[in-house]
């Protein structure tokens, strides 16, 4: 999403908390930025999220998880804003679309054989793209910033010292359509089979799919 009087521009990949950042910054967004949650019908069947759309007499949708050159075609001149981006666990990632997928409820009887299924099915439709896609335009990375979904509050609160924006001692991060059930097992148990080993299989797959996104961070099965 896009501000042009405070001169930045946040992509936003599926599944990194892009909705809690929409909802924290939409005062400064010169989109019209919607909150929704499961009471709308007309977004009846989601459970909490952002619409976004130009607003004005040229009203239309767009694309709030487009890539960074969808929003360069759109707003050209955004090539000279601050532009950041969120970063996570590509095995922790693929998980949180699969408690999505059953209706934000990763349950406790969630198995292997769902999972696979699930990556396989989704796979052949053409998602889970690489947060690669979404931060380079013609083969160059574009981000000045990527945060770590894993220290989402830590690395939100650069941003906002980086835009002026200020967070007093007594406001909060909002944190809105978390798939994450705390209750729930570790991710890593997804990718376990019945008997308890894992499914290495399923695991070498998530990392040849998301190989070029571990330049960004290093992450390792199990962080």
């Amino acid at each position: 999403m896009i501000s042009h009087s405070k001169k930045f521009l946040f992509i936003h990949p599926p599944k990194i908390g892009g909705n809690s950042i929409h909802a924290f910054l939409k005062e400064y967004y010169d989109t019209n930025a919607r909150l929704f949650n499961n009471r709308s019908t007309k977004d009846s069947g989601r459970k909490q999220g952002v619409a976004i759309s130009m607003g004005g007499e040229k009203d239309q949708d767009l694309n709030k998880h487009g890539t960074i050159s969808y929003w360069y075609d759109i707003f050209p001149e955004s090539r000279e804003y601050y532009k950041f981006s969120v970063i996570r666990n590509p095995w922790d990632r693929m998980v949180s679309w699969f408690s999505w997928w059953t209706k934000n409820t990763l349950r406790n009887d969630s198995s292997n054989k769902e999972f696979e299924a699930f990556c396989d099915k989704f796979e052949l439709q053409g998602w889970f793209n690489p947060f690669s896609s979404f931060f380079k335009h013609e083969g160059d990375d574009q981000m000045d910033f990527i945060m770590e979904f894993e220290n989402f509050d830590r690395d939100f609160k650069h941003v906002l010292e980086s835009l002026s924006i200020p967070l007093d001692s007594t406001s909060s991060i909002p944190h809105i359509n978390s798939s994450f059930n705390e209750t729930g097992p570790h991710y890593s148990d997804l990718y376990k089979f019945k008997n308890g080993t894992y499914n290495d299989v399923l695991i070498e797959w998530v990392y040849l799919k998301y190989k070029e996104d571990f330049k960004y961070k290093k992450y390792k099965f199990g962080d």
